[in-house]
């Protein structure tokens, strides 16, 4: 790092202020993504040049190593081989400043809580999604490249679509987050009926949907594929529909619209600039009765602080996926939004933002009385975040009480 500092000041013929993050996110793509992501906006304005620490390039899986090129054109990328330097990512130490050097030592969750801490704070300039990465050239090469030798028309409109299956991640405690594909099917072809082109990304694990137009498109099984696709075509989407899984990071990170499909409720969910959740549906057993709660009495319940799968066995709380009908609704309220960006609250979704607003007022004043003093936000009480107003009336319905009978009699 002195190296590259002396370096820079032979340059410029000056000392600059130098802010150095720890990054080792090699195996985590939404890590990899949105921690130095947050970490250059919080902080792209208070010093002169950024340098990110962390493991050797050769270590990074693909996916993510493909994240340091963008995050690259932002400060330069130091590999060491500190075990010490390289766990400074996963902590929050604060920021130290000797001489003109600051080490920034926040973890993921840290960043997250200062941007939704500042971007509520009137007296504080930043705000969550003023500013976005960009993509360095040669993706624009690349992608631009590999759509026009697989049919895929950078002319027309395109939705990116990732859905998290149980064999993306393979890990028990997160399976609450995973989703069946064939449930987006009607989703798909009224995009297609739409004039959009559909193009699924993951990875070759996944199950194929076995849509045959010629406009839906998935990524990971056509020959020449590379990582610097997603992030290339999510750029490009009019809006994406991901879920809480990875490749979303890009959406976020990049400023792309975002449907969220089978959304779960968590504290540290900040949204894109324009964002529609679609949310699985919450149960509860008390005394030996499963009912089906509301998401706002999922937010009564402190849903939002379930981290992993044992967490809601211990509240008793269980999801379920979003039904074909749910997720056809919201991607007809996603596509009215991006049509109209304008358009106004529905009752639906003005009950839910005040009501998460609330949430997050709560847990602010509670601080350091929280069994987790981190998580005093929650991240979706910033602008940009609308649920579902078709999917809320349909779960509102008769029809929908009538389906939580007949689930709890199973």
């Amino acid at each position: 790092l002195q190296r590259h500092v002396d370096f820079q000041k032979l340059k410029t013929g000056k000392d600059s202020r130098i802010g150095v993050f720890f990054l080792s996110s090699t195996e985590a793509l939404g890590h990899a993504v949105l921690d130095p992501y947050y970490f250059v906006a919080l902080n792209r304005d208070k010093f002169d040049k950024l340098y990110f620490v962390g493991p050797p390039r050769a270590s990074y899986r693909p996916a993510s190593r493909g994240c340091l090129q963008i995050v690259e054109q932002y400060g330069d990328y130091i590999e060491t081989d500190s075990d010490l330097l390289m766990n400074l990512s996963w902590m929050s130490l604060g920021h130290h400043t000797v001489g003109n050097y600051t080490l920034v030592i926040d973890h993921y969750w840290t960043l997250l809580r200062a941007a939704v801490h500042r971007t509520h704070d009137v007296r504080d300039d930043f705000r969550h999604n003023r500013w976005h990465f960009a993509l360095p050239p040669y993706y624009h090469v690349v992608g631009e490249a590999f759509c026009a030798e697989r049919g895929i028309d950078l002319r027309r409109p395109l939705i990116v679509m990732h859905v998290r299956d149980k064999g993306y991640h393979g890990i028990a405690r997160q399976s609450f987050r995973d989703s069946s594909v064939e449930s987006y099917r009607a989703a798909v072809e009224y995009l297609l009926a739409r004039g959009y082109q559909v193009v699924r990304i993951g990875d070759v694990t996944m199950p194929k949907l076995g849509v045959t137009a010629p406009d839906y498109f998935e990524l990971p099984f056509l020959e020449s594929y590379r990582h610097e696709l997603d992030p290339f075509l999510i750029a490009r989407s009019r809006f994406m529909i991901g879920c809480q899984s990875g490749p979303c990071a890009f959406a976020r990170a990049l400023g792309t619209p975002l449907l969220t499909i089978n959304a779960v409720l968590h504290y540290t969910l900040l949204p894109s600039t324009l964002e529609i959740a679609c949310f699985k549906r919450y149960f509860k057993t008390k005394a030996g009765v499963r009912a089906e709660m509301s998401i706002h009495e999922a937010l009564d319940a402190r849903a939002d602080q379930l981290d992993n799968s044992y967490h809601f066995e211990r509240e008793g709380i269980t999801v379920e996926n979003a039904t074909a009908e749910e997720i056809l609704a919201a991607t007809r309220d996603m596509d009215a939004w991006i049509e109209n960006p304008t358009l106004e609250e529905t009752p639906e979704q003005v009950a839910f933002r005040r009501r998460v607003m609330q949430q997050n007022n709560a847990l602010r004043r509670e601080g350091l009385d929280l069994a987790l003093p981190i998580a005093d936000y929650i991240g979706i009480s910033l602008d940009g975040y609308r649920i579902s107003p078709s999917v809320a009336r349909m779960r509102a319905e008769p029809a929908a009480i009538d389906h939580v009978a007949v689930v709890a009699s199973r």
